[in-house]
C-alpha cells in the first residue's frame, strides 16, 4: 500500500515537472514570436525577418510557424525584395492552402506583380485568389483587381469575364459598382459609347458613394467623343460639389486637358497652375501636371516659362518617367532661346542616359544642328558620327553620312572628306530615291576641288546611266561648261608651242596662226586670243579649207567668250553669218547654223531667230539641227505668251518628222497643254512620249506628271499603276514632297487596302525610327482609319480616328474624322455617340454634319430635337432645294410627333410655296393618316387613308394607304375583308413596300390561326425576294423560323437562323437567335454541337442570359444521356446564378435535375430536387403543386 502511494507520488511529481517545462516552453515560444511581431510593427523589417526565420527553425512544430512564414514574406515585401517576396507568398499559399491568410497571400502575389509592372501576371494572381477561395471576403476585391489589371493589359475579354462574375456572384459587395465603372471604361475603349454611358448612369442611379467616380468617368467619356461642353459642365459640377474630395483634383486636371486640347492655352495654364498650388495633390499627378504645363507653354512658344517648368520637374522628380522627353524639350526650349550651349548639355545628358533610345536618336541630330548654329562644325560632325555608331538602321545611317558630307562641303570646304562621306552614303543607296542626287553631289565636290577630269567622268556617268533623272539634264550642262571653260591643258599647250616654234621656219604664217589659235582655244581656254589668231588666218589665207575652218573657230571663240561678255554675242552672230553666206555647202555650216540660232535664242530675239530659220534652214528636216532650232523658237513663243504659234510649230515638227520622233518636242507640247489646262491633250502626248521614249530624258518626269493628272481626275487605278512605275523604274530619282500622300490615297481609293496598310505601317515606322524625317505623320492615322472603315474593321477604324482627332490640328481632316466616327457609331447602333460626333463636325463648320445631325435625330424618332435642327438649317440656307427639304422634314416630324394642328399650319405655308409638289403633299397626308392611326382614331385614319388612295395615284403612298385600310379592317375584327384588301394590294402593287407588308400581315393572320403551312407560304415569298423587301425581311425571317419550328421543320429553321445571325449581327434579338440555334441543334439530336455552342455563348452573352443558357446546356446533356453532367449544369442555376429575375428558371432547373436523377435511378436525390421547389421562397405555386405530384409519383415507384 505504501509502495503504491510512493509510485503515485512520483508520477504526480513528474507530471507537475513536465507541465511546468511545457508552460515555460510555450511562454518562450510566445515571447519569441511577439518579439518578431513587435519588430515588424516598428518597421524594423530586416530584424523582424531574421527573428521570424529563427522562430520557424527553433519551433518547427508550432502552430504559429505558418504565421511566421507569412510575416517573413511581408518583411521581404516591405524591404522591396519583390522577387523573393513573391516566391515566399506563393510558397505559403501552396503549402498552407487551408490557412486563413492563404487568400491574402495570393492577393499579395498580385500586388507584387503590379509593383514589378507585370500587370497581366498580376491579373492572373488576383483571379487565382477568387478561384481558390470564392467564399472568402477578399474574393470580390481580388476579382475587381483582376478586372482592373486585365483591362490595363489590354485583355478586355478576360476583364469583362471578371466583371460579369462580380455582377453575378458578388452583387452585394462594395466592388459591384466600381466593377460597372471598369466595364464602362472598357466599353469606351472599344468605342461602345452608348453602352458605356448606360453603365455609368446605372451607377449614378443606384450609388451615392460612387457618384463622384461615375460623374468623372462620364465626363471623360464625353471628352472621348469630343463633347467638350458636356464634359466641362460635369467637371465643374464635380469641382463645385466635391471640393474636399480627391476627385476634384482629377476633375480639375481633366478640365485643364480639355482647355489644352481646344487650344485655350491660357485657361489650361491657369488650371494646371491651380493644381500645382494644391498641397494635397498626389505625387504622380503633380509630375504629370507639371509635364502638361511645360508642354502648354511650349505650344504658345513661351520657351522661357516652358524651360523653367521642365527644370522644376527634373529637380522635384530626378527619376521622372518622362526624363528623356523632359530633357529633349529642355534642349528644344534652350535652342529657341538661343542658349545653344545649354541645349547641347541637355542633348548630351539624354545620350549619356540611353544612347539607343528614339529620343536619343533625335538628340544626336538636334545636337548636330545646334552645334552647326554656333559654327562648331567639327562637333556637329561628331554628333552625326556617334549617331551612326549607335544605330543599326541603314536608311538613318545614309542620312547621317549625307549630313556629314554637306557639313564638310559647305563649311569646311574639305571636298575630299565630303566625297568620302557621300561615297559611304552610296553603300545604302543602290536602289534609293536619292541615288542620283548623291552621285551629283560627288561630282560637284570633285568640280569644286578642281579635279575636273573626275568631275567630268562623274557627270558623264549620271548622264549615260540615269538619263531620266533630274540631275542628268544639269549634268549635261556641267559637262559642256567644264569642257569649254575649266579643263586647261598647260602641259599639252607647252608641248604644242615647242613643236610649233620648230615648224615656224618651214610653215607659212596662216598655218602658224591657226595652230596657235587652236592652242588658245582647246588647251588654254583663252577665247579672245584664239579669235585673234583665227582672224589673222582669215585675213591672210587664201586656201579655202583652212580659211573656212578658221572662220568657224573664230565664230566659235566669240560665241564661247560671250558667256563672260554678252556684247560679243552680236560679234559671234556676224561671224557665223559670214561663214554661212560665203560657204553654204561646207559641212561646218550645219553646226554654225545651230550655234547662230542658239545665240538668237539666248538674246530672246524672236524676229532674228525666225529669219535665221527661214534663211538658213532651206532644207528644213534634212538638216540634223532643224528640230532643235524649232524648239528654241517655240520656247521664245512661250516666253512671250504666243501659245498657239508654239503648239503649231511643235505639231509641225512631229508631223513632218514622224520617222525620227523627237522626245523633247513631245515633252514640250504636253507641258504647254498642261499649263493651259487642256489635260486630255497633255495626257495624249505624255502617253506617246512614254511609249516611244521609255528611258528618255523626260521619262521619269512624264510618268510623275501623268500620275498626278490621273490623281487629280480621281482616276486612282491608273494613278496607282504610274506611281508604282515611278517607284520601280526610276528608283534612283528623288520623290517629290507630296508623292507618298498621293500614292497612298490612290491605293486607298482604288481599294488596294492591303498595300495601303503596308505602306502606312512602313511610313509610320520610318517616321518613328528616323530622326531625320520631320513629317506630319498624323494624317497617316486618318488614312489608316479610312481603310479600316472601308473594310468593315470598325474597332480599328474608331481607334485610329480617335488618336488622330486627339493629336491633329488639321481642321478639315478632323471634321472628316468626326463624320466617319458618326457613321461608325450609327452602324454600331450608338445613336447618342453618333449625334455627338455630328455636332462636333458641325462646330467645325461642316454643313453636311448639321444636316446629318438632323437626319439622325429624325431616324431616332427624336422628332422635337430634329425639328429644332431643321429649323436652324432652314434659317441658314439660301438654297431652294435645301429649304424645301427642311420645311418638309419639319412638317413630317411634327406629324410623327402627333402634332397634327401645328403641322397643318406649316402644310398651308408649304402649299403656297410648292403647290405642284405632289410627292411631299402625298407624304404629308399619309403621315397625317398615320398620326390618327397611332392615336387609335380609326375613323379619321380611315377617311384620310382613303383620301391618300384617291388623290395621289402614282406615289408610293397610295398602296401604303390601301395596306393600312386593311389593317383597320383587321383591328375591327373584319378578318376576311382584311385578307381581301391585302390580296388586292398584292395584285395591284406587287413588289412594293405595301405588298411586302401585306404578305407579312397575311402570314401573321394564318400563323395566329395555327395554319402554319399557309403562314410559311407568305413569309417565304418575302424571304425569297431578299433585300428587295426592305426592313420587312427581318420580321419575316423571325416569323418563318417560328413557323418552321411549329411544323417541326428543324433543319429549315436551323439554316434560316444561321442566315439571320450572319445577316443581322446587330439586331436587338440576336442573343435570342443565338440561343435558338442551340435549341435547334438539340432538337435535331446534334447534342455535341449544342453543348459547344452554349459554352461559347456563356462567355459571349451578357449575364442576364446565363440561367437560360445553363438550362439549355443541361437539356443538351440530358438528351445526350450524360445525366450526371446535366445535373451539374441544372444545379448551377440555383446555386451559382444569383440574379433575382431567374426564379422561374430555378424551378425548371430543379425539376430537370430531379428528372436526371430519376434516369440514374437515384430516386431519393430526385425527391430532394422536387422538395427544393416546394421549400424555396418566391417560386410560383403552380410549380410547387407540380413538384408535389412528382414526389408522390416517385414515391409510388419506390414502393413498387
Amino acid at each position: 500500500m505504501e509502495k503504491n502511494l510512493n509510485i503515485i507520488t512520483l508520477l504526480l511529481l513528474l507530471v507537475i515537472f513536465n507541465t511546468h517545462n511545457l508552460l515555460a516552453q510555450e511562454t518562450k515560444e510566445h515571447s519569441e514570436f511577439n518579439l518578431a511581431l513587435n519588430l515588424y510593427n516598428d518597421g524594423m523589417y530586416e530584424l523582424a525577418m531574421e527573428q521570424f526565420k529563427n522562430f520557424s527553425t527553433m519551433y518547427p512544430s508550432s502552430n504559429q510557424v505558418p504565421e511566421a512564414k507569412f510575416y517573413t514574406a511581408l518583411c521581404l515585401l516591405n524591404l522591396t525584395k519583390y522577387d523573393d517576396a513573391k516566391f515566399a507568398f506563393q510558397n505559403f499559399a501552396l503549402s498552407y492552402s487551408e490557412h486563413p491568410k492563404a487568400p491574402e497571400a495570393w492577393y499579395k502575389v498580385g500586388e507584387i506583380f503590379v509593383k514589378l509592372g507585370n500587370f497581366q501576371e498580376a491579373a492572373v494572381a488576383f483571379e487565382w485568389t477568387r478561384i481558390f477561395y470564392p467564399k472568402n471576403q477578399i474574393a470580390p476585391e481580388a476579382l475587381f483587381m483582376a478586372a482592373k489589371y486585365y483591362k490595363i493589359s489590354g485583355e478586355n475579354l478576360k476583364a469583362r469575364k471578371s466583371i460579369n462574375t462580380i455582377i453575378q456572384e458578388y452583387n452585394n459587395s462594395e466592388f459591384f459598382q466600381p466593377a460597372r465603372l471598369i466595364l464602362a471604361e472598357i466599353l469606351t475603349s472599344e468605342g461602345n459609347i452608348d453602352l458605356a454611358i448606360s453603365e455609368v448612369k446605372k451607377v449614378l442611379d443606384t450609388s451615392e458613394k460612387y457618384k463622384p467616380d461615375a460623374l468623372l468617368l462620364l465626363a471623360r467619356i464625353y471628352k472621348e467623343i469630343y463633347q467638350y461642353t458636356e464634359s466641362e459642365k460635369l467637371l465643374n459640377q464635380l469641382i463645385q460639389n466635391y471640393k474636399n474630395n480627391t476627385i476634384s483634383v482629377d476633375a480639375n486636371l481633366e478640365l485643364g486637358l480639355i482647355y489644352k486640347k481646344n487650344k485655350n492655352f491660357n485657361q489650361a495654364i491657369n488650371q494646371f497652375n491651380t493644381l500645382i498650388a494644391n498641397k494635397t495633390i498626389e505625387t504622380d499627378k503633380r509630375e504629370f501636371v507639371l509635364y502638361e504645363l511645360a508642354q502648354t507653354h511650349i505650344e504658345i512658344n513661351d520657351f522661357k516659362n516652358g524651360l523653367e517648368i521642365l527644370k522644376k520637374i527634373i529637380k522635384e522628380f530626378p527619376d521622372t518617367k518622362y526624363k528623356l522627353e523632359v530633357l529633349f524639350l529642355s534642349g528644344y526650349c534652350a535652342e529657341n532661346l538661343e542658349d545653344f550651349r545649354a541645349a547641347l548639355s541637355y542633348y548630351d545628358e539624354i545620350i549619356s542616359l540611353n544612347s539607343i533610345n528614339p529620343v536619343a536618336a533625335k538628340a544626336y541630330i538636334r545636337g548636330s544642328i545646334t552645334a552647326e548654329k554656333i559654327n562648331n562644325i567639327h562637333l556637329a560632325i561628331n554628333y552625326c558620327e556617334n549617331y551612326i555608331n549607335s544605330t543599326n538602321q541603314n536608311l538613318n545611317k545614309q542620312d547621317a553620312y549625307i549630313r556629314i558630307a554637306s557639313l564638310y562641303r559647305n563649311y569646311l570646304k574639305d571636298y575630299s572628306r565630303a566625297i568620302e562621306y557621300y561615297e559611304a552614303a552610296l553603300k545604302y543607296a543602290s536602289r534609293a530615291h536619292n541615288l542620283t542626287k548623291i552621285l551629283f553631289n560627288i561630282a560637284e565636290c570633285q568640280e569644286l576641288a578642281g579635279d575636273y577630269t573626275k568631275a567630268l567622268q562623274s557627270y558623264e556617268y549620271i548622264l549615260n546611266n540615269f538619263p531620266p533623272a533630274d540631275e542628268a539634264s544639269v549634268a549635261k550642262e556641267k559637262i559642256e561648261f567644264i569642257k569649254n571653260y575649266k579643263i586647261k591643258n598647260y602641259e599639252n599647250a607647252t608641248l604644242k608651242i615647242s613643236k610649233l616654234i620648230s615648224k615656224i621656219i618651214d610653215e607659212n604664217k596662216p598655218t602658224l596662226y591657226y595652230d596657235l589659235g587652236e592652242i588658245y582655244f582647246y588647251d588654254l581656254k583663252n577665247y579672245l586670243l584664239a579669235a585673234d589668231n583665227f582672224s589673222k588666218v582669215t585675213n591672210t589665207e587664201n586656201k579655202s579649207e583652212l580659211l573656212v575652218e578658221a572662220l568657224y573657230k573664230k565664230s566659235l571663240s566669240y560665241d564661247c567668250y560671250s558667256s563672260f561678255d554678252s556684247t560679243y554675242k552680236d560679234i559671234a552672230i556676224t561671224s557665223y553669218k559670214e561663214l554661212i553666206d560665203k560657204y553654204p555647202k561646207h559641212p561646218l555650216v550645219d553646226s554654225a547654223m545651230l550655234n547662230l540660232t542658239k545665240l538668237y535664242y539666248q538674246k530672246n530675239e524672236i524676229t532674228g531667230l525666225e529669219e535665221a530659220i527661214k534663211r538658213y534652214y532651206p532644207n528644213k528636216f534634212k538638216n540634223p539641227y532643224y528640230l532643235q532650232a524649232l524648239e528654241m523658237l517655240c520656247d521664245l513663243y512661250l516666253n512671250n505668251n504666243r501659245i498657239t504659234e508654239a503648239i503649231q510649230l511643235l505639231k509641225t515638227g512631229i508631223q513632218q518628222n514622224d520617222q525620227q520622233p523627237n522626245e523633247s518636242i513631245y515633252w514640250k507640247i504636253s507641258q504647254i497643254y498642261l499649263k493651259e489646262g487642256n489635260f486630255d491633250s497633255s495626257i495624249i502626248y505624255l502617253r506617246k512620249q512614254m511609249e516611244i521614249f521609255p528611258n528618255g530624258n523626260y521619262a521619269a518626269k512624264g510618268v510623275l506628271i501623268l500620275a498626278n493628272l490621273y490623281f487629280d481626275m480621281q482616276k486612282y487605278s491608273e494613278a496607282v499603276i504610274l506611281f508604282k512605275k515611278y517607284l520601280n523604274d526610276y528608283y534612283f530619282a528623288e520623290l517629290p514632297e507630296n508623292f507618298e500622300n498621293q500614292y497612298l490615297k490612290s491605293l486607298i481609293e482604288s481599294e488596294n487596302y492591303s498595300e495601303s496598310i503596308k505602306l502606312i505601317q512602313n511610313l509610320l515606322t520610318d517616321s518613328r525610327n528616323n530622326p531625320f524625317i520631320n513629317k506630319d505623320t498624323l494624317r497617316y492615322k486618318f488614312y489608316l482609319a479610312s481603310i479600316y472603315y472601308k473594310i468593315g474593321d470598325l474597332q480599328n477604324a474608331s481607334k485610329n480616328l480617335r488618336e488622330f482627332v486627339s493629336q491633329s490640328s488639321d481642321i478639315e481632316l478632323i471634321s472628316e474624322a468626326y463624320l466617319m466616327l458618326a457613321e461608325i457609331a450609327k452602324i454600331q447602333g450608338m445613336s447618342d455617340a453618333a449625334t455627338a460626333y455630328y455636332r462636333s463636325a458641325g462646330q467645325l463648320g461642316s454643313k453636311k454634319a448639321n444636316r446629318d445631325i438632323a437626319d439622325l435625330l429624325y431616324t431616332q424618332n427624336r422628332y422635337n430635337e430634329a425639328i429644332s435642327q431643321y429649323e436652324y438649317l432652314l434659317s441658314q440656307s439660301n438654297n431652294l432645294d435645301d429649304r424645301q427639304y427642311y420645311m418638309a422634314q419639319i412638317i413630317i416630324s411634327k406629324l410623327k410627333s402627333n402634332e397634327i394642328k401645328s403641322a397643318q399650319d406649316r402644310i398651308i405655308e408649304f402649299k403656297k410655296l410648292y403647290p405642284k409638289d405632289k410627292k411631299y403633299l402625298a407624304e404629308f397626308e399619309y403621315e397625317r393618316a398615320l398620326a390618327y392611326f397611332r392615336n387609335k382614331d380609326y375613323n379619321n385614319a380611315k377617311k384620310t387613308f382613303q383620301e391618300v388612295s384617291s388623290n395621289f395615284d402614282g406615289t408610293i403612298y397610295k398602296p401604303l394607304a390601301e395596306f393600312y385600310l386593311g389593317k383597320i379592317m383587321e383591328i375591327n375584327q373584319q378578318t376576311q375583308d382584311a385578307i381581301k384588301k391585302y390580296q388586292n394590294v398584292l395584285t395591284k402593287f406587287p413588289k412594293t413596300e405595301a405588298a411586302y407588308r401585306s404578305l407579312l400581315a397575311l402570314g401573321n393572320i394564318y400563323f395566329n390561326s395555327e395554319k402554319f403551312e399557309d403562314a410559311i407560304k407568305y413569309y417565304q415569298e418575302i424571304v425569297n425576294d431578299g433585300e428587295k423587301s426592305g426592313e420587312i425581311l427581318q420580321y419575316a425571317l423571325t416569323n418563318l423560323i417560328e413557323a418552321y419550328e411549329s411544323v417541326k421543320l428543324y433543319d429549315a429553321a436551323l439554316k434560316l437562323t444561321r442566315d439571320f445571325i450572319n445577316s443581322y449581327p446587330n439586331d436587338k434579338t440576336i442573343s435570342d437567335k443565338k440561343i435558338k440555334l442551340g435549341v435547334l441543334y438539340t432538337r435535331l439530336g446534334y447534342y455535341d454541337q449544342a453543348i459547344l455552342h452554349y459554352q461559347t455563348l456563356l462567355d459571349e452573352l451578357d449575364s442576364e442570359f446565363e440561367s437560360e443558357l445553363r438550362y439549355n446546356l443541361g437539356e443538351a446533356y440530358f438528351y445526350k444521356g450524360d445525366y450526371q453532367q446535366a445535373i451539374l449544369e441544372f444545379l448551377k442555376i440555383p446555386y451559382i446564378v444569383s440574379s433575382k429575375q431567374d426564379i422561374d428558371w430555378t424551378a425548371t432547373a430543379l425539376y430537370m435535375a430531379g428528372q436526371s436523377y430519376e434516369k440514374l435511378g437515384k430516386y431519393d436525390q430526385a425527391i430532394s430536387m422536387y422538395q427544393q421547389i416546394i421549400d424555396r421562397k418566391g417560386i410560383d405555386v403552380k410549380f410547387k403543386a407540380g413538384a408535389q405530384k412528382e414526389i408522390d409519383r416517385v414515391k409510388s415507384i419506390i414502393k413498387k
